[in-house]
């Protein structure tokens, strides 16, 4: 048995620091998703939420190393970069023995992530000598599920204002979804 004394807690914790970190979201296709006069403001959005994510994990692992990847390339086009494959072929030069696999954008775990993770990006990290692993996303995790019912509740105003034009069952259906939320 171990006594969770604050040099325990303190030893555990600076080995996690020791991780190096690679969160990774689903990557998106720049090609098909730009306006009329050639922006990008669906993937700065994206490219915006998922660097205040990373920030956030930064702050809470600071010794840690961090990297930041998208994944699920796929066809033609240029998509979000880092590529995750990418990442894993020069990962060494972090100088981490320990990579762990953040899937942040992946609310369950499902075939397409777990397939590349564990079969694409992982033996290109372990090719390389070190340990790496794939954190399990949140899938049933009680305070996911309490999340996800706050984040419906603020969101309740403008999805019944966009309900509106809908048919009368349709907002009654869409409201008895998301009061199981809350």
């Amino acid at each position: 048995r171990c006594r969770a004394t604050t040099q325990y807690r303190f030893a555990l914790t600076e080995s996690l620091q020791r991780l190096l970190l690679l969160p990774f979201w689903h990557g998106k296709n720049r090609e098909k998703d730009r306006s009329q006069d050639g922006n990008d403001r669906d993937d700065d959005k994206k490219f915006n939420e998922c660097e205040r994510s990373f920030e956030a994990i930064r702050a809470a692992f600071p010794k840690a190393g961090h990297l930041l990847a998208y994944q699920s390339k796929f066809g033609k086009g240029e998509w979000l970069r880092p590529y995750t494959n990418e990442v894993c072929e020069t990962i060494e030069k972090w100088g981490r023995k320990h990579v762990c696999f953040v899937p942040l954008s992946f609310p369950s775990d499902h075939i397409e992530t777990l397939f590349e993770v564990e079969e694409l990006y992982l033996p290109l990290v372990r090719e390389r000598g070190l340990h790496a692993w794939r954190i399990p996303a949140l899938n049933r995790r009680l305070d996911w599920i309490e999340a996800i019912g706050a984040i419906l509740k603020s969101e309740q105003p403008r999805l019944n204002s966009a309900m509106l034009l809908g048919e009368e069952d349709k907002k009654k259906k869409a409201n008895s979804f998301l009061l199981a939320f809350v």
